[in-house]
C-alpha cells in the first residue's frame, strides 16, 4: 500500500537555504540534499523559469495545478481540454507547494516534478534529478480532445493537433541543464497519447532539471505557423 500523499507548504526562506548551499548541491548526491524540497533545488539551478510563474487562479480556467498528482494537470485549448498526467503519479509520496503557487510533486526514486503555471494558461513541467540512480525516461500519458493526436517535429518539439493539422498546442523542444549550468543530452519521443522525455543524465552534476513546456493555443493555429508558435515558446521561457 502506497503511502498517503503529504502536502507541505514551503516558505520562499527556503530559497536561502538552498543558495547558501549551493556549492554543496553541486557536487553531491540526494543523500546530501534531503533538507532542500524540489520547488527549491529548481529555483537554484534554473531561477529564470520560476520567475515567470503565477498563480494557476489568476489564469482562471486556462490551466489547473492539482495537489494530488494523480488527477494530471488539465490545459485549456481552442479544441478542448488536453490532461498531462504527471510521470509516476499515482507513486508520488509527498507533494510541496511554496508560497507563489508552484507545486512539487517528489517521486521517491530520485526525482521529481515541479508544475509552474506561466501567463497565458501555460506550464512548465520540470522534472529534478537528484542523483544518478534516478531514471532517464520520464512519460506523460496525455488524454487529448476527440481526434487530436499528439506528433513530434523534425526540431524535437512536439504540437497536439487535429485530423486536418491544425494545431492546439505546442511543447517546445526539450532542453536539460545541470547545476553547473552544462547541457545534459534530452529528447521526446511519442507513441500514441504517451509523450516520453529521456534525459541522459549519467555522469552530471546533480540535480540536472528538465523542462517540458505546455503551450495550449486558445485559437486553432494552421500547422504553417510552427515557426511562431517557437519564437513565442523562446519568449515565454524567460
Amino acid at each position: 500500500m502506497l503511502p498517503p500523499i503529504q502536502k507541505i507548504r514551503i516558505a520562499s526562506g527556503l530559497l536561502a537555504v538552498a543558495l547558501a548551499t549551493s556549492s554543496t548541491v553541486a557536487n553531491h548526491e540526494a543523500s546530501e540534499q534531503d533538507d532542500l524540497d524540489p520547488v527549491s533545488v529548481a529555483e537554484l539551478v534554473v531561477p529564470e523559469v520560476l520567475a515567470g510563474a503565477v498563480s494557476d487562479n489568476s489564469e482562471g480556467e486556462r490551466v489547473k495545478v492539482p495537489v494530488d498528482p494523480g488527477g494530471g494537470l488539465a490545459l485549456a485549448s481552442a479544441g478542448g481540454i488536453i490532461t498531462v498526467d504527471v510521470p509516476r503519479g499515482d507513486d508520488a509520496e509527498q507533494t510541496v507547494v511554496s508560497d507563489e503557487g508552484i507545486v512539487g510533486y517528489i517521486h521517491g526514486d530520485g526525482s521529481s516534478t515541479v508544475s509552474v503555471p506561466k501567463v497565458g494558461g501555460s506550464v512548465q513541467m520540470l522534472t529534478v534529478i537528484e542523483e544518478s540512480g534516478a531514471p532517464e525516461r520520464y512519460e506523460y500519458d496525455l488524454t487529448l480532445p476527440e481526434g487530436a493526436t499528439a506528433v513530434l517535429n523534425e526540431d524535437g518539439s512536439v504540437t497536439v493537433e487535429t485530423g486536418d493539422g491544425l494545431v492546439l498546442a505546442y511543447v517546445a523542444a526539450p532542453w536539460a541543464v545541470d547545476s553547473t549550468g552544462a547541457t545534459v543530452p534530452t529528447y521526446y519521443d511519442v507513441r500514441g497519447d504517451t509523450l516520453t522525455q529521456t534525459v541522459r543524465h549519467a555522469g552530471a552534476s546533480y540535480p540536472v532539471v528538465a523542462d517540458p513546456f505546455w503551450i495550449p493555443l486558445l485559437k486553432i493555429v494552421a500547422q504553417w505557423s510552427k515557426h511562431a508558435l517557437k519564437q513565442m515558446a523562446e519568449t515565454k521561457h524567460h
